[in-house]
């Protein structure tokens, strides 16, 4: 597949919304954070599903991916921390996944960090997450600038992030995706965490597509997704957090060149299928 250099247009329209879809392949099995902060608790492993392990999912991702039109990247982070991919330091333009980034990036605000939010804060917050509103969003990145994201991407070990006054053309990897949602609650001021992940719990109905379908039994999910259209093309992305108690496994799938918004969904919902199936504990 090809992955040409990103070019940020002098405008774009992003259609908050996000997909379903495609690649995955070659595992990474060394430790995931060797740079992070102790790790979060994690639960004691159950026995192995010898019928169906992570071997095989990676592998029937990439099949998968394979066949898919347009450029992918994906990572999963499992719930020993390990890191599975494929092209996961690739550049994809973020569209609206990046929202979450802006919702650290206001909560963790010396003004916002202490306090209890107010209505201001929420009419902002949650349109911008829960229906991927961009006038919220354009009003943030406002008032938190270029310097608090780039603060967070740094922190949580973003390398190849960048951003611009149009947020949506940020340039984003899986990889610093899926680290990121695997240590959310770490970038977000502890007042406010149940209310941030609240939000991304709370996607409305027409924007819960990909990923979601794929949830094993047992895990809830905090997401979100992003679309745009670029030269008669789609990028369709989405990022998710899945947890079930201390278990907790993030997942990143970056797609461009999709010839439709369907055609997108699909390929995130066909990885996320093939990456979880049959998921209990590995």
């Amino acid at each position: 597949m090809r992955f040409a250099r990103l070019h940020v247009a002098a405008a774009v329209v992003f259609l908050g919304l996000a997909s379903g879809g495609a690649v995955i392949a070659g595992a990474q099995h060394s430790p995931s954070y060797p740079d992070a902060t102790p790790q979060l608790p994690r639960a004691a492993p159950s026995a192995p599903d010898a019928g169906f392990g992570w071997a095989d999912r990676l592998a029937a991702a990439t099949r998968f991916a394979a066949q898919r039109t347009g450029d992918v990247g994906f990572a999963v982070i499992d719930e020993h921390g390990t890191l599975r991919s494929y092209h996961p330091d690739a550049r994809f333009e973020s569209a609206s996944v990046v929202k979450v980034m802006l919702m650290a990036a206001y909560l963790r605000q010396a003004s916002v960090s202490d306090r209890e939010l107010d209505d201001a804060d929420r009419r902002l917050l949650a349109p911008m997450i829960k229906q991927s509103a961009n006038g919220p969003a354009s009003e943030i990145y406002q008032r938190v600038g270029a310097g608090a994201f780039y603060e967070l991407a740094r922190e949580a070990g973003m390398k190849g992030f960048s951003t611009s006054p149009f947020w949506g053309a940020s340039t984003i990897t899986a990889r610093g995706q899926a680290r990121f949602l695997y240590e959310l609650e770490r970038y977000l001021p502890e007042r406010h965490r149940d209310y941030a992940l609240g939000l991304m719990a709370d996607i409305v109905a027409p924007q819960r597509w990909g990923i979601p379908h794929a949830l094993p039994l047992g895990f809830s999910i905090h997401f979100k997704g992003g679309w745009a259209p670029e030269d008669g093309a789609w990028k369709i992305n989405q990022v998710a957090l899945l947890v079930n108690g201390e278990r907790r496994l993030s997942l990143a799938v970056l797609t461009r060149g999709n010839p439709s918004p369907g055609y997108g969904h699909a390929t995130v919902r066909g990885i996320a299928e093939r990456l979880l199936h049959s998921y209990e504990y590995h």
